[in-house]
C-alpha cells in the first residue's frame, strides 16, 4: 500500500513538472508515456496546462474557489490564441492550483500525506472496510493526475472523496465505562 502510494506520488509529481517543463520524447519520462503508446502531451493535456498556468494573475492564492471555469466573461486574462473552452483542466492537483493557488495545493498535499496513516490506523477497526476506503482513497488521488474531481462538488468521485476522508474516532476501551461509575459513587 505504501509503495503504491509512492509511486502514485511520484507519478503527479512528474505529471505536474510534466506540464511545467515540456519533456522529450527522448527522455525517461517521455520514453514511459510512448512506450504504453501514448502522446507525449498527454492528449494535449499539457498543452492546456501551460495556456492555463500563464492565465492565473495570483499565484499564492490562485483566482478563487470555483472562478477559474466560469468562462471568457470573467476578469482572467484568456489569450486570443486559446481556441478551446473547458470546464476543467484534466488535472484535479491543476485545477486546485488554478482556484486555490499554492495556499490551496499545499493544504491538499497536506490533506493527501496526512491522510493514509490516519486511513492505515483504521484498519484495526474494521478491516474490510478500511482497506475499501484505502483503496477508494489510492484510486481518487490516481484518477485526479489526468481527471479533475477535486473540488467539484457535482462529482460522485468528490463526494466519495469527503466519505473517505470523514473518519469517526472510536472510543478507548473503558472509557466509555467510567461516567456509569461515578454516577454510581
Amino acid at each position: 500500500m505504501l509503495t503504491i502510494f509512492g509511486g502514485t506520488t511520484a507519478l503527479i509529481t512528474l505529471v505536474l513538472v510534466h506540464s511545467v517543463v515540456m519533456f522529450s520524447e527522448d527522455s525517461v519520462f517521455g520514453s514511459l508515456i510512448t512506450a504504453f503508446g501514448r502522446d507525449i502531451t498527454l492528449t494535449d493535456r499539457t498543452n492546456i496546462w501551460h495556456d492555463v498556468y500563464g492565465a492565473v494573475s495570483n499565484p499564492l492564492l490562485g483566482v478563487g474557489f470555483g472562478g477559474f471555469w466560469i468562462g471568457r466573461l470573467a476578469n482572467i486574462p484568456w489569450n486570443a490564441t486559446m481556441t478551446w473552452v473547458l470546464g476543467q483542466g484534466h488535472s484535479g492537483y491543476v485545477d486546485t492550483y488554478l482556484q486555490l493557488g499554492y495556499v490551496g495545493a499545499f493544504l491538499l498535499a497536506g490533506l493527501l500525506f496526512t491522510a493514509l496513516p490516519r486511513l492505515v490506523n483504521t484498519l484495526a477497526d474494521d478491516f474490510d472496510f478500511a482497506c475499501f476506503r484505502i483503496t477508494l482513497f489510492l484510486t481518487i488521488i490516481f484518477v485526479n493526475i489526468t481527471e479533475s474531481t477535486y473540488l467539484r462538488g457535482d462529482h460522485q468521485l468528490w463526494f466519495l472523496f469527503m466519505l473517505v476522508m470523514w473518519i469517526v474516532p472510536t472510543t478507548q476501551p473503558g472509557v466509555a465505562d467510567r461516567p456509569e461509575e461515578e454516577a454510581a459513587l
